[in-house]
């Protein structure tokens, strides 16, 4: 059940237009997940460059294509990364797995915003 929410979740990440038949995930805001699992401060950069990327490859269907399937991929591992992460951290409580989670999703989006960026910056 609960990988089956992970995979709505992740298949609702992200909104951008839909083009050249790829449909973009939804922010994820408008996913829904518990707050200990979707921490909005870190999401909300990586949602908006991710739609500026998308904007940006618009005219190129099969780079947004690739950054798609990319971002979903890398969704994924996020999720599953942490899950383990989160495991193995020793935490005793609810709590402290949560918090163990939050911690590990905030150092692995830092590193994929760094990595969007510079796809960004790229001529």
């Amino acid at each position: 059940m609960q990988r089956l929410a992970r995979v709505f979740a992740l298949a609702a990440l992200f909104s951008a237009p839909a083009a050249a038949g790829v449909e973009a995930p939804r922010p994820l805001a408008e996913a829904g997940p518990p707050a200990a699992e979707a921490p909005q401060s870190a999401d909300g950069p990586l949602n908006a460059l991710y739609r500026t990327l998308i904007a940006r490859f618009a005219a190129q269907p099969e780079t947004k294509a690739a950054l798609v399937e990319a971002q979903r991929a890398w969704l994924e591992y996020r999720g599953r990364e942490c899950a383990f992460a989160a495991r193995g951290s020793g935490a005793a409580t609810s709590e402290a797995m949560a918090e163990a989670t939050r911690q590990c999703r905030r150092v692995l989006t830092d590193q994929r915003l760094d990595r969007l960026n510079a796809y960004l910056a790229a001529p």
